[in-house]
């Protein structure tokens, strides 16, 4: 895989437009430009290649196949014990062959590279798509060459020659809608042109580490410009041929029967769920009333995979189908995508969830036999995301209860296990440091349709107040006591659910945004449904928490 030896030095310059505010004005630029050159070619003299390479075995194939990989002479990040390399391509003779991409894996290391090997080991792969994931900088054209395109945090552009030599690097961006960024980065220093859209004016420096000089020399000016430009057309005809490249990559791995047992399935197929993909336009979702494409599943998929947290656990019940009362539409739909939500988004391993979602996890029995049993397991410091999705009742001694599958409205208060107060002081009563609990219920005694869970009997509206442990909880819950819980029929989901999954979607990791944003969309969409459905989500305990 190539490894940019000057990336994090050409990022740092990138994200910086002006190298120093203490700017020199003095008739002896020339000669101290001319010191700078100097100095460049004395490196560039002794210069000897820093960028080393090797082949090695991939970690995942049973047979003989090594992939290649370059790095600096300084830093061989290949005998570092937990790295790992893997190829998901074919293998011939011994060495990987083929389109296929390369994922590197350590600490402090997770990269992946759309890769051709066409005649290995006597020449190196051709390299077209590069991800570095933890510093979230996507690169695209001939990155052997160097004329590429790089993504940075999703919204920045850097088009041009990125040097892996002392070849001076040149490239071009904006900062702003008004200011376009032209520059040649040498080792010891570079030049940096700044125009100005709206009054169409040049700015010209040089840039050592800690001067900045201005310069009036039109005819260099323009030289660089031009040789900017030049590289940065040839990185644009490069990024063409890589996503042409990335496309015959996404026909040959975007199949439902195509998996590694090296990645979870949904980060390795992370590439077939972006926009226009054909991929993603035919995962549906399956409901036993319809078939129909899951909004939710496609944001999901085309968020960032969370870092993967050892000390967080998730508890999800979504009861839906209910022998003695009405059914909670979609209550399943919700839950079952807040599981993978919380790998995902939230980065909670797979074994620290405990979902009770399928008909038979979702008694009373069932829920009670295990409930313990997992809070115990829960280890000091732990973080805690309690979900459910169901009936909420509010019950003849005047508590708020969740209610089991297999329990009605007016028996529930025979089994205190389920009074919300207890299950919020089980939660707080763990070893864990945080709980983050989201309660897609209502409390007013009512189902989906308005009428009531009583036997015709009206409930008492007026329940006593919900006690937990303030300093160590947050709890967002779907509405007020005595307002609906709404489904949200065209998504198929529970109306807060629907937003709350948008939301951690969206990036809001913090309590009180992630609240503005629930309460804003959960409002609005319950008005348009009408004033009986009226629903308001509410925040308590911790309100300026972190999410994750």
């Amino acid at each position: 895989m190539i490894k940019n030896i000057f990336i994090t030095a050409i990022v740092a310059i990138l994200f910086t437009a002006c190298s120093s505010n203490n700017i020199q004005k003095t008739e002896k630029t020339s000669t101290i430009e001319d010191s700078f050159i100097n100095e460049y070619n004395n490196l560039k003299t002794s210069y000897s290649s820093k960028i080393k390479s090797k082949w090695i075995q991939a970690d995942n194939k049973d047979i003989a196949c090594k992939v290649y990989v370059e790095f600096e002479d300084t830093n061989d990040r290949t005998k570092s014990s937990n790295f790992k390399i893997f190829w998901d391509g074919e293998c011939e003779n011994g060495y990987a062959k083929g389109l296929g991409k390369e994922f590197e894996k350590g600490v402090l290391l997770d990269n992946n590279s759309i890769a051709v090997y066409e005649n290995p080991p006597f020449s190196k792969p051709k390299y077209y798509t590069q991800n570095f994931q933890l510093k979230n900088i996507e690169v695209k054209g001939d990155l052997n060459s160097g004329y590429n395109v790089y993504k940075i945090n999703d919204e920045k552009y850097r088009y041009g020659y990125f040097s892996k030599d002392y070849n001076p690097s040149l490239i071009n961006y904006e900062i702003d809608d008004k200011t376009t960024i032209y520059k040649k980065i040498y080792p010891n220093f570079n030049y940096e042109i700044l125009y100005n859209k709206e009054d169409k004016t040049y700015n010209f420096y040089l840039n050592s580490e800690d001067k900045r000089y201005a310069l009036n020399d039109l005819e260099k000016r323009n030289s660089i410009i031009k040789e900017v430009l030049e590289a940065k057309e040839t990185a644009l005809e490069n990024e063409k041929k890589a996503n042409l490249i990335e496309k015959q990559y996404k026909k040959k791995i975007c199949k439902d029967y195509i998996s590694v047992n090296f990645l979870d399935d949904n980060e390795y197929k992370d590439i077939c769920f972006e926009k226009n993909s054909t991929y993603a336009k035919t995962k549906i979702y399956n409901s036993t009333k319809e078939n129909y494409e899951d909004e939710l599943e496609y944001l999901l998929q085309s968020s960032k995979t969370a870092k993967r947290n050892e000390n967080a656990y998730a508890i999800i019940l979504g009861i839906e189908d209910y022998l003695l009362e009405s059914n909670v539409n979609f209550s399943h739909n919700s839950a079952k995508m807040f599981v993978k939500y919380s790998q995902k988004i939230l980065g909670v391993p797979e074994d620290n969830i405990w979902a009770f979602v399928e008909d038979r996890k979702t008694s009373a029995g069932f829920i009670k036999s295990q409930w313990n049993q997992f809070l115990s397991s829960i280890p000091k410091d732990a973080t805690i995301y309690f979900y459910y999705s169901g009936h909420g009742v509010p019950g003849i001694d005047g508590n708020p209860y969740i209610l089991p599958s297999d329990t009605n409205a007016e028996t529930v208060v025979l089994d205190k296990y389920f009074m919300l107060n207890n299950i919020y002081k089980d939660l707080t009563d763990t070893k864990a440091s945080k709980i983050i609990a989201f309660v897609d219920s209502c409390f007013s005694g009512k189902d989906d349709n308005g009428n009531l869970l009583f036997g015709g009997v009206a409930p008492v509206l007026k329940t006593n107040p919900i006690n937990f442990d303030k300093n160590k909880m947050t709890l967002f819950t779907a509405g007020g006591a005595n307002e609906f819980s709404n489904q949200y029929k065209e998504k198929h989901h529970r109306l807060f659910s629907y937003y709350l999954m948008k939301g951690l979607a969206k990036g809001y990791v913090s309590s009180n945004d992630l609240y503005q944003y629930l309460k804003k969309n959960v409002a609005d969409k319950s008005r348009k449904m009408g004033f009986a459905y009226k629903q308001i989500p509410q925040l308590s305990g911790l309100v300026n928490s972190e999410i994750k």
